[in-house]
């Protein structure tokens, strides 16, 4: 088992068939709505994705691990072939949280700058709030 930059593990062993598995855990901890909205959440559990190159089923399988409670019983009611899909499971998170073009548009409209904020700053929120909207 190696340990990542990023705090991940990567298992190399071998399974019954003596093919090569990986197994890769992104340690980002479980989803707290209280703390993190879940754009954010997201955004953070991609680019910990990307950095130990998890992709697929295993991506999907990595976020349902970050899930708990109602949001995980809303994912288990999927069928198998769409728990296993990344994109679908960010969809019905989005959909159940009403991270939907609504939810957008008034972020976008009612961005200003905050505390301690630089120019920059705001219009890379900006970009990044249009952006999630446009999807």
């Amino acid at each position: 088992m190696q340990e990542s930059k990023n705090g991940a593990t990567q298992d190399d062993s071998s399974n019954g068939n003596n093919k090569e598995r990986k197994k890769y855990v992104i340690e980002i901890g479980k989803r707290r709505p209280d703390v993190t909205d879940l754009n954010t959440f997201l955004r953070n559990f991609e680019t910990s994705a990307t950095a130990v190159d998890v992709k697929g089923e295993m991506k999907a399988l990595e976020l349902t691990q970050c899930l708990e409670g109602t949001v995980l019983e809303l994912i288990q009611n999927l069928s198998q072939e769409e728990r296993l899909d990344y994109e679908v499971i960010k969809h019905v998170l989005r959909q159940r949280f009403r991270y939907i073009k609504g939810y957008y548009r008034k972020q976008f409209k009612t961005a200003r700058t905050r505390l301690g904020e630089s120019q920059k700053s705001l219009v890379n929120r900006i970009s990044t709030i249009l952006g999630d909207g446009l999807r």
